[in-house]
């Protein structure tokens, strides 16, 4: 057998990991002689698990609506800033147009 096909030492862990039974390596499961008390009070672990993280969600999401409106309020000020300049400067031109009209 030539050299090229032997497997590295890395491939031979995995072999080896992948030949050895499941059974050894997984603890085995105790649904089957679980009460159900038991698995009520699992439920409810997880329900409680599930509970937490969607309050954690629900802060996060509060927060960016919070940061949202807070951006919101800045635009609309510094547009209507804006418009005032901007109505501002048209009077401004319509005043120099008509003086500079009637001069004539």
């Amino acid at each position: 057998m030539s050299q090229a096909h032997l497997p590295t030492p890395h491939q031979r862990s995995i072999i080896a990991t992948r030949a050895s039974p499941i059974a050894e390596t997984s603890p085995p499961r105790s649904d089957s002689i679980a009460t159900p008390e038991q698995r009520i009070s699992r439920l409810e672990g997880a329900y409680e698990q599930v509970d937490a993280r969607l309050d954690s969600i629900d802060n996060r999401i509060t927060s960016v609506e919070t940061r949202i409106n807070s951006l919101e309020s800045a635009m609309n000020s510094r547009f209507n800033t804006l418009y005032v300049l901007i109505g501002g400067a048209w009077i401004t031109l319509m005043a120099t147009i008509i003086t500079l009209f009637l001069a004539t």
